[in-house]
């Protein structure tokens, strides 16, 4: 039987030390995780910095241009769906979530 270790308590050094650091808010969690992704990926990191420099005009023609380019990825993937199995737009565009930078 596999024992469980001890709680943390207030007074802990350790305990205080990792509460310091866990998240309170979602907003805080969200933070996190965009730290964490660009520690995983720095071309992220390049391609913020770009999108900083960007006009409004530029980044709506890049908006515009990645919806268009998702219209034609499902287009295609609807037009082989014995391959692809695409289900829906929303599940392709979830899955291109996971590899924007």
């Amino acid at each position: 039987q596999r024992e469980e270790p001890p709680p943390i308590q207030n007074g802990d050094a350790a305990g205080e030390e990792a509460s310091a650091h866990r998240p309170d808010s979602d907003n805080e969690v969200e933070k996190v995780k965009e730290e964490i992704r660009d520690e995983a990926c720095p071309t992220r990191k390049v391609y913020k910095e770009a999108e900083r420099c960007m006009t409004d005009e530029d980044r709506e023609t890049e908006r515009r241009i990645q919806r268009e380019q998702l219209a034609a990825i499902f287009k295609l993937m609807q037009d082989n769906e014995d391959k692809f199995g695409v289900q829906s737009y929303d599940d392709v565009e979830e899955q291109m979530k996971l590899y924007k930078t």
